[in-house]
C-alpha cells in the first residue's frame, strides 16, 4: 500500500519545496505528495514545480501529486503522462502478480450494438449488465424473452 505525504498549507518556500521533492525522489512507497499553497500563494514557483514533477517522474508508486493551479500547459500535460504512467504501472504490477479484478463488471460480457439500439429508441436498457442477467424489461423490448 502507498503511503500519503500532506504538507499543504505549510509555509515552505523555494528551497524547502526542491527538498522536499529531493527527498521524495524514487521513494519506494510514498503514493500520494500533496505540496499546493505554500508560502500563501495559489502557484508554486517554476523551480519547485519542476523539482516535484522529476520526483514524480522518477517515483513509480507516486500517482497523485497535488501542486495546486498549473498555468503553463505544457506541464499540466506532463504531469499527466506521469501521472498516467505510473498509475498503468501500478496496474501491470498488480496484473503480473495475478491480482483479481474485483468490480462487480469485471468479466461480464453485453451486448453492446443492442444497447445502443435501445438507447437510439428511447427504450428500457440495461447499461453495464450482461445479456443473461438483463432486467425482464429490457429482456421484453429487446424481444429477448
Amino acid at each position: 500500500m502507498s503511503s500519503p505525504s500532506f504538507v499543504e498549507r505549510s509555509s515552505f518556500n523555494e528551497l524547502a519545496l526542491i527538498q522536499i521533492a529531493s527527498a521524495c525522489t524514487a521513494h519506494q512507497s510514498l503514493g500520494i505528495l500533496a505540496v499546493a499553497n505554500q508560502c500563501n500563494q495559489e502557484l508554486l514557483t517554476q523551480p519547485a514545480l519542476l523539482a516535484l514533477l522529476e520526483a514524480m517522474e522518477a517515483t513509480p508508486k507516486l500517482i497523485t501529486l497535488k501542486v495546486g493551479k498549473i498555468v503553463d500547459p505544457s506541464l499540466r500535460r506532463r504531469v499527466d503522462a506521469a501521472t498516467m504512467a505510473n498509475r498503468d504501472q501500478l496496474r501491470q504490477q498488480r496484473v503480473a502478480a495475478g491480482a483479481v479484478d474485483s468490480r462487480r463488471a469485471a468479466g461480464k460480457t453485453c451486448d453492446w450494438a443492442v444497447e445502443a439500439r435501445n438507447i437510439a429508441s428511447s427504450w428500457p436498457f440495461a447499461y453495464g449488465v450482461p445479456v443473461d442477467g438483463a432486467t425482464p424489461e429490457a429482456k421484453q423490448a429487446t424481444g429477448r424473452h
